[in-house]
Formats: C-alpha cells, structure tokens, sequence
C-alpha cells in the first residue's frame, strides 16, 4: 500500500500537481499508512518542481515525528525550492541541517 501512495505523489509531482500531491500524501497517513524517506522526498519534490518552498520545508520539519530521517533528495529538493525564490539564508540553514543529519548518521554507523 505505502509504494503505492508512494508512487501516486510522485506521478502527481512529475505532473506539477502538488496540491495533490499533498492531499494524496495526506491521504496515506489518513489510510494509517505510515510515511517512509521515499514518500517524504516524492512529496517534498513535488511541492520543489511547482516551487511551493513553504509546504516543501513543512514536510522536511515534519519527518523526525514520523521518525524518518531526511535523506539527500529531501534536502536538495528544498534547497533548491529555496533557490528559485532567492532564498539562500534559508537554503544555507537546511545545508547545515543536512550537514548535522548525515554526521548524526555517521555517528551511529560508527557505532555498530
């Protein structure tokens, strides 16, 4: 079920349709289907191709309560919504975030 909620935010983003994108994305966790790194980064690079940068960061901030770390697509997926308005504080502030995830990532790697 999730690869297909999955698969269908991601036709709608590859069609400029965020708004359903999201609303299908929403609609996943209606259905009690719990949210991965690839629906995050199909919806979040939805909202990036329609350069809707505010839902974009929204779904960035909303991965750690569903417990799922941003992976690279994510990241650059808003970075590069950040960019198309001029944004680059902002851009520059989720490239620190990325930087402190992927350390984080490598900390707990080293562990094992």
């Amino acid at each position: 079920m999730e690869v297909t909620f999955s698969s269908l935010v991601s036709a709608c983003g590859k069609g400029l349709q965020w708004q359903r994108a999201l609303y299908t994305f929403w609609d996943m966790l209606a259905a009690q289907v719990a949210p991965n790194e690839i629906s995050f980064s199909s919806a979040i690079s939805a909202c990036e191709a329609s350069t809707q940068w505010q839902p974009a960061l929204e779904l960035l901030s909303a991965m750690p309560e569903f417990k799922v770390t941003p992976n690279h697509v994510c990241f650059n997926a808003v970075i590069s919504a950040f960019e198309k308005f001029g944004l680059w504080q902002k851009a520059f502030q989720v490239l620190v975030q990325m930087e402190s995830t992927i350390a984080a990532i490598w900390r707990a790697l080293e562990k094992l």
